[in-house]
């Protein structure tokens, strides 16, 4: 078998998660800048596959994504403590999740990358 190639998804979050690891570095990401990312396992494989592909460029080769597979709830608590720049998840951010940052004076934009046909 050979190697399966990125989806159409996983091309069309290319341009944004640059936008996003762009965002997150004040000034241009050195070797040893590190980006956390976090958060809903339901997203973790899209998320995952884009973060190789954003690897594979040379501008992706400068910077070191960590990724965290747990859940939205998980993952958000740490977006809005301050621990990580970004976080993954399966529903929309949840009013005490926005007082949580809001307490921490964090901003965000939510950025809906995909949807399921979940209802």
């Amino acid at each position: 078998m050979g190697t399966k190639q990125p989806g159409p998804v996983v091309l069309c979050l290319l341009p944004a998660l640059a936008a996003l690891l762009s965002a997150c570095s004040s000034s241009a990401p050195k070797a040893t800048s590190t980006i956390k990312i976090s958060g809903s396992s339901t997203v973790f494989p899209v998320i995952e596959r884009a973060v190789a592909a954003y690897r594979s460029a040379e501008q992706g080769q400068e910077v070191i994504l960590e990724l965290s597979e747990v859940c939205t709830s998980a993952g958000l608590r740490r977006f809005c403590a301050g621990e990580i720049p970004i976080a993954n998840a399966s529903r929309p951010i949840s009013s005490r999740e926005l007082k949580a940052c809001a307490g921490k004076g964090i901003t965000f934009i939510e950025l809906p990358l995909a949807f399921d046909e979940l209802r």
